[in-house]
């Protein structure tokens, strides 16, 4: 479930060419909708899942509530998403180097959403019953800090894109002060924690 945007396909293309279409995904569609506008009718499902997807939404309450619209009595509503309201995500280290440089860190529409208190909050106010909530602890790991660089660097999300439009001055200072900021391992490997924050939820039947 995304918004619509100029290039909000490419994944569905991607994920229709890798899946397999044989016994139990034979049944499986893609469709490419608004995650605020569900083109679907009224309880049509049994299941809703948004994967690290609501922080990227404009209007989250909205597409909880479509999520709720959409499922039939007794459905079960689940989202998980990095949380960035907590420094979370796997690129809080960049975040923390770009404001340590006196820049401004890129983050998704809605960061605000990706709390678990935040997240209990939209499924409640949804209309979403037997709510439950849990962290998952992530450990991030890079074989060495080139790899974490490259990482951090691809040209994709907020972060990527920012970067990408670096002047190249910029871009040095940004690595050399991640460099001082990472703690290396004896073995010169990058480990760190991330947080997820999971939801789920279910309509009464």
């Amino acid at each position: 479930m995304l918004p619509r945007s100029g290039s909000g396909d490419r994944p569905i293309h991607r994920a229709t060419g890798l899946c397999p279409w044989t016994g139990e995904w034979s049944t499986a569609k893609f469709q490419v909708g608004d995650a605020q506008d569900l083109p679907f009718p009224d309880n049509s499902f049994d299941i809703a899942v948004m994967a690290l997807v609501i922080h990227f939404v404009p209007d989250p309450a909205k597409a909880v509530a479509e999520m709720w619209r959409v499922l039939g009595p007794g459905g079960t509503a689940a989202a998980y998403v990095w949380d960035y309201k907590n420094a979370g995500s796997p690129t809080a280290p960049l975040a923390a180097a770009m404001r340590g440089m006196g820049l401004q860190a890129p983050t998704p529409p809605s960061p605000q959403v990706t709390s678990l208190t935040a997240l209990e909050e939209l499924w409640r106010a949804a209309g979403f019953e037997q709510i439950g909530k849990r962290a998952i602890d992530i450990a991030v790991e890079f074989a060495d800090f080139e790899e974490f660089w490259q990482s951090m660097t691809v040209p994709v999300g907020p972060a990527g894109k920012v970067i990408a439009a670096m002047p190249p001055d910029d871009l040095a200072q940004l690595r050399s002060v991640l460099e001082q900021q990472m703690v290396l391992t004896a073995d010169g490997r990058v480990t760190y924690e991330a947080r997820a924050s999971a939801v789920q939820g279910r309509k009464k039947a």
